[in-house]
Order: structure tokens, then sequence, then C-alpha cells
């Protein structure tokens, strides 16, 4: 009787260590996505900075042009 919980609970360690190293891998897998959008993210926002950056001078010489400030 003894030797035979004491299998079942055996049995039940090595499962919950399974569970457990199925868990990391998991939480790794999110991790490294989570991680990858946000490079991604960070990306788009370095080109659209450079966007910006490159139309803001021409923005300026079309709104300051005397026709569209209203000089005549």
């Amino acid at each position: 009787m003894l030797a035979q919980m004491q299998d079942q609970a055996f049995q039940r360690i090595a499962e919950l260590k399974e569970q457990n190293q199925r868990d990391h891998a998991a939480r790794i897998d999110v991790e490294n996505n989570y991680r990858m959008l946000m490079e991604d993210k960070t990306e788009m926002i370095k080109v659209l900075k450079t966007q910006v950056i490159k139309f803001k001078p021409s923005m300026f010489i079309i709104y300051a042009h005397p026709l569209c400030l209203g000089y005549m």
C-alpha cells in the first residue's frame, strides 16, 4: 500500500515537472513574440519619425509661403 502511494506521488511529481517545463517553454515563446513585436513597433516608429523629419521642411515651406499666409 505504501509503495503504491509513493509510486503515485512520484508519478504526480513527474507530471508536474513536465507541465512546469511546458509552461516555461510557452512563457519563453510569448516573451520572444512580444519582444519581436516591440522591435517591429520600434522600427516603425523610427521610420515614421524619419519620414516626418523629411516631410517637415517641405511643409514649413508650403505653409510659410506668403500666399498661404494670406499676404499678397
